[in-house]
C-alpha cells in the first residue's frame, strides 16, 4: 500500500539503502519528465524516449547519451549538432544541412567540410579553419584579391598578383610574416614617381621629399 501510496505523489520510494521503483512509479515519471534516478543506473521507459525527442531529443544518462533516430533526424532539421560526449555524429541531412548554412561541422579532433561549404565560404569570407590549417580555394584567393588581398593560414600568407597591385596603390606595404615585399609599383611610388632600375635604394627625389616632410623613413633595403 505505501509503494503505490507513494506512487502518486513523487513516485520516489527511500529506504535507505536502496530505491524501489513500482510499475506505476515507472509509468508514473515516463509521463512527466521520464527521468528514473536509482543511484548507480537511470532507467528509461520507452515513453520516455519518445517524449524527450519531442522536446530537445537528448537523453543523458550519465556515462553515455541515447540517440534516437527521431532525434538524430529532430537536430537535422534544427542545428543537426549531436553531442554525446566523446564524439558528435553527424546524419547525412546535417552535412547537407550545414553546408547551406555556415558548412562548418565539428566533431571534436576536426571538422568536415563538404564541397558545398567550399564552394560557400569561397563566396563570402572564404576562410575555412579546420583547427590545423585552412583551405583557400582558387574562387577565395581571388576574392580577397579584390578585398584587403591578406591570406592567412597559420605559418605563411599568400599574396596573389593581383593584391601585390592592389596593396601598391594604396599604403603598398605587404606582411607575410617574416619579411616585407614591395612591389616595383610601391617602390616607385614610395621614392616620389622615380626609381633607379634594379635597386632597392631609395632616390634624391624621395630623399628630399622626407626631409622636406620632417621625418625620417627607413630605406626598403640595401
Amino acid at each position: 500500500m505505501w509503494l503505490e501510496l507513494q506512487a502518486r505523489t513523487d513516485g520516489h520510494l527511500a529506504d535507505g539503502a536502496s530505491t524501489l521503483h513500482t510499475r506505476r512509479w515507472l509509468k508514473l515519471l515516463g509521463r512527466t519528465d521520464g527521468h528514473l534516478e536509482d543511484g548507480a543506473s537511470l532507467l528509461h521507459t520507452r515513453r520516455r524516449l519518445e517524449l524527450q525527442v519531442g522536446a530537445d531529443g537528448h537523453l543523458e544518462d550519465g556515462g553515455s547519451t541515447l540517440h534516437t533516430q527521431r532525434w538524430l533526424e529532430l537536430q537535422a532539421g534544427a542545428d543537426g549538432h549531436l553531442e554525446d560526449g566523446a564524439s558528435t555524429l553527424h546524419t547525412r541531412r546535417w552535412l547537407e544541412l550545414l553546408g547551406r548554412t555556415d558548412g562548418h561541422l565539428e566533431d571534436g579532433a576536426s571538422p568536415l567540410h563538404t564541397r558545398r561549404q567550399l564552394e560557400l565560404q569561397a563566396g563570402a569570407e572564404g576562410h575555412l579553419a579546420n583547427g590545423a590549417s585552412p583551405l583557400h580555394t582558387q574562387r577565395w584567393l581571388e576574392l580577397q584579391a579584390r578585398t584587403d588581398g591578406h591570406l592567412a593560414d597559420g605559418a605563411s600568407t599568400l599574396h596573389t598578383r593581383r593584391w601585390l597591385e592592389l596593396q601598391a596603390r594604396t599604403d603598398g606595404h605587404l606582411e607575410d610574416g617574416g619579411s616585407t615585399l614591395h612591389t616595383q609599383r610601391w617602390l616607385v611610388l614610395q621614392a616620389g614617381g622615380t626609381l633607379t632600375p634594379g635597386r632597392w635604394s631609395i632616390t634624391a627625389a624621395y630623399m628630399e621629399a622626407a626631409s622636406t616632410a620632417g621625418g625620417d623613413r627607413e630605406t626598403p633595403g640595401g
